[in-house]
Parts: C-alpha cells; sequence; structure tokens
C-alpha cells in the first residue's frame, strides 16, 4: 500500500473484514475504528461499506476503479461483514457471541440482494428458478472440464516465478 500510495498507483484494494483475527475480536487488533483509516497514512482514500449490501459494494467498487482509470490513484474500500463460522474446519467458533451471529444472519448478503431483486427489478420466481438452473449449468461443465484437464508438468513449475535479471530494465544493483 505504501508504494501503491507514493506512485499513485491505478489499484484498488478491498478489504473483507470479517471482524475477527481467528478467535480474537479487530477491535482488539489495532487502534483505529476501521481499517480502511488506515489508508491515509499511505497517502489515499479508504472508505467503509457494508460487505452485506451487493450494490453498495459495488457502488464503491466501481467509483474506486474509475477513480484509479482516470489517474487518481489508490483506494481501500473496507467491506464490513462476518465470518458466520469458524476461521478453519477445526473451529467451531465458540468466542464469537451467538447475538452476533444471528444479526448477521439477518443480513445475508444474498438474500438481502434476491429480496432486492424481486421488490425492485420485478424479478420472478420462474426467471430466478431458471437463473439457478443456468448457474449450476455452468458451474457443472467448469468443473467437468477441470476434472478432464491434464495435471500441469511439474518440471514447468518455477516456470514464470522469477524475473530473469538480464530482463529487469533499468538494472537494479
Amino acid at each position: 500500500m505504501n508504494f501503491a500510495g507514493t506512485r499513485r498507483l491505478p489499484v484498488v484494494f478491498v478489504c473483507d473484514n470479517n471482524q475477527w483475527a481467528y478467535s480474537t475480536p479487530t477491535h482488539l487488533e489495532y487502534a483505529v475504528e476501521h481499517l480502511a483509516d488506515r489508508a491515509q497514512a499511505y497517502g489515499f482514500d479508504g472508505v467503509v461499506v457494508d460487505g452485506t449490501d451487493v450494490l453498495a459494494v459495488y457502488r464503491e467498487a466501481r467509483r474506486a476503479i474509475e477513480k484509479a482509470r482516470d489517474g487518481g490513484g489508490p483506494t481501500l474500500i473496507e467491506c464490513l461483514t462476518l465470518r458466520m463460522e469458524g476461521h478453519a474446519v477445526h473451529d467451531d467458533a465458540f468466542y464469537v457471541p451467538g447475538e452476533m451471529f444471528e444479526e448477521w444472519a439477518k443480513r445475508d448478503p444474498i438474500e438481502r440482494f434476491r429480496t432486492w431483486l424481486h421488490e425492485n427489478a420485478s424479478l420472478t420466481d420462474g426467471e430466478e428458478d431458471e437463473l439457478n438452473a443456468g448457474v449450476k449449468q455452468l458451474l457443472t461443465e467448469a468443473m467437468r472440464r477441470a476434472e478432464e484437464s491434464p495435471l500441469p508438468d511439474p518440471s514447468s513449475l518455477l516456470d514464470g516465478v522469477y524475473a530473469d535479471s538480464d530482463s529487469l530494465y533499468p538494472p537494479h544493483h
């Protein structure tokens, strides 16, 4: 982020802030209220958005992308959400208050957007069923292609990983 800020690079950083660092709440992890507040220290904008609101995330991402493309430099978008399960398979998330799960479950982003589409974009149940069937077909086809694809040649494992020092311009000493 420091490099992006000093060079005014056209980049958008997205932080999916699920409010927990493994089992530690983020308010015990850093002194600022929002991680997006840290962007100012790098010389660019930080934006906080409700990460469960698809349209709000889209609006902020689009604004940040347009700003970057117009030469306005980087943006950090912090999407506030909640990890609705443990950190890993072995973690039962006992440390997260049950009320917190209940509160955030009401804000399920898929259900929120589905409801919005029905109420504001006249999405019908039939159209939704058709959309779901199309997505399922697309995923099934992608899985089939992936499973049928040959494994990569292990000898190419490091191809393109490291820069060839002869190709660096200007040379770094």
